[in-house]
């Protein structure tokens, strides 16, 4: 049974062309950089090992994959991802620090250099927004009739899917560092203090957010106003904080996320200002919020401010554009005041806060929101199942490694359906890919091009479970969490479905732009 189209609710098609100094590459693969074969024997650190340095969204991989719904993630270059430790320079030096930075990235050797030598000057401005607007610049220089447009509303992107071939960009952006602009890299490092009324930095920070959203919001005369932005990132971003995301040298060597510190804050008052500018609609059309990234205490306080939203009765509903789950039911779980690598040992999932504890998950499916399962190996996976991973790979079993994944998939989502424990759980879930967002990719699901493999292997074990004894869940139990639905049924849902009804219902003027829709939801336990 071949769907319609595929959706998926995060990628970043625009990210490696944008920033790789040519006309091309959306339509067709841009390869590895030439500069990982400079690393030579440096790649013994496995520096590059777990990421993708290939595309994996170009449109020709798009068509064969029937990839034709993107909400394509609009996203400045973090400066601090340039900014390595003195170990890292230590160990790789000055001329292999770049070309590490062209590899992972795929970043033309001129951008490489300006961002270096932005975090290398201390007094350099960091204009964000302007990286944002030109991100937003090439996408509409190079949309072609016939190959790919911007959505503008779901009548206008229903339009565009009934033509033949066309693929459609929803815009949303990751990250809310490309909202403003900083008069020196310094200032990236702002203390918590100066983000609260009356510091002076926190007024002309906030004067920064509400001009840049205001123009966000009018790009396309107001139609391609991202419909959600992910409020976090990698790093400290002024808004709150942000969760561990880097392991291995990268994580403990490379890049300085500070996670011990900016892991324990929730919102700051600026954070919450720019969530109230992002919501209005007397600025313009509303946009979401994305919970993806954010710390635990960061997600608690947001939770806290859905609730007086809905008091209000002004609903909206909450995303988590590309997640995984991790097991746990609450966000006061004591595992999760500092994510460390023990506990991913013996765990066949990932354990650490990044990903989506039940309690996300109940408010995420009471707000009718969407989760976006990413197809990221170190994201969806702990130590035991990156073990058999591993094992069945240098075994060259392809056979067992697809069912690896395939169980590890499964485990995430059906842990998330387990929570809810009811039908309507299957209304919440799509494909969050996070495609070239420097993965690491699920090795028989490299691209686009295997999205409808994909999609064949979800049908095959819906229709024959596999059982996946690490997570409690057997065969009887997953079929039980299936709610008696045709297996079918559960992964056009998956698939394109779940993201349709959530277009229908709030991707147009009415909830945008006007009237607030009461919609009746159950109280998140």
């Amino acid at each position: 049974m071949k769907l319609p189209y595929i959706a998926d609710l995060h990628c970043h098609p625009s990210f490696k062309p944008a920033n790789g100094g040519g006309d091309g590459g959306m339509l067709d693969p841009i390869p590895s950089s030439d500069a990982c074969q400079k690393l030579g024997v440096l790649n013994i650190f496995g520096l590059t090992n777990s990421i993708v340095t290939r595309s994996q969204t170009h449109l020709s991989a798009a068509k064969t994959g029937n990839v034709r719904l993107m909400f394509a993630s609009l996203m400045a270059p973090e400066r601090p991802f340039f900014d390595l430790r003195n170990v890292a320079n230590l160990v790789l030096g000055k001329q292999k620090e770049k070309y590490l930075a062209q590899c992972i990235t795929g970043f033309s050797a001129s951008r490489v250099n300006a961002l270096i030598r932005e975090v290398r000057t201390p007094e350099h401005p960091v204009a964000y927004f302007d990286d944002l607007q030109a991100e937003y610049a090439y996408c509409l220089k190079h949309a072609k009739a016939g190959v790919f447009a911007f959505g503008e509303d779901y009548e206008h992107v229903a339009t565009l899917l009934g033509e033949p071939d066309t693929v459609v960009f929803i815009p949303t952006i990751e990250g809310a560092h490309n909202l403003t602009r900083f008069k020196t890299y310094g200032d990236l490092d702002a203390a918590l203090a100066e983000l609260e009324y009356p510091h002076s930095f926190f007024t002309e920070q906030l004067k920064e957010f509400r001009e840049n959203i205001q123009t966000m919001k009018r790009w396309g005369d107001g139609k391609h106003a991202p419909l959600f932005v992910t409020l976090n990132h990698h790093f400290w971003n002024l808004m709150g904080g942000h969760a561990r995301t880097f392991r291995g040298f990268i994580g403990g060597f490379g890049v300085n996320q500070a996670h011990k510190k900016y892991g324990k804050v929730g919102l700051t008052g600026l954070g919450k200002e720019v969530i109230q500018l992002l919501l209005s609609r007397e600025n313009g059309r509303r946009v979401l919020i994305d919970v993806k990234h954010l710390s635990v205490p960061a997600r608690k306080q947001f939770y806290g401010l859905w609730k007086q939203y809905r008091e209000q009765n002004d609903l909206f509903p909450i995303v988590c554009s590309h997640a995984a789950y991790n097991g746990l039911q609450c966000l006061a779980d004591e595992r999760l005041k500092e994510d460390i690598d023990r506990y991913n040992e013996q765990s066949f999932i990932n354990r650490w806060g990044i990903n989506l504890t039940d309690e996300d998950v109940y408010f995420i499916h009471a707000s009718r929101g969407l989760i976006g399962l990413i197809l990221h190996e170190d994201r969806i996976s702990g130590d035991l199942g990156k073990m058999y991973i591993k094992a069945y790979r240098e075994a060259g079993d392809t056979d067992a490694l697809r069912d690896s994944y395939v169980r590890l998939l499964m485990a995430n989502l059906f842990g998330m359906v387990k929570a809810i424990n009811n039908a309507s759980a299957w209304d919440v879930f799509c494909i969050g890919s996070d495609f070239d967002g420097l993965v690491n990719d699920l090795d028989i699901y490299p691209d686009y091009g295997a999205m409808e493999m994909l999609t064949t292997h979800i049908r095959q074990f819906l229709h024959r479970p596999l059982s996946i004894p690490e997570e409690n869940l057997d065969k009887e139990t997953i079929k039980h969490l299936m709610f008696g639905m045709d297996p079918d049924e559960l992964v056009a849902k998956l698939m394109y479905k779940n993201v349709d009804a959530f277009l229908q219902r709030y991707y147009n003027v009415a909830y945008l732009e006007g009237a607030q829709i009461p919609v009746p939801l159950e109280e998140p336990v």
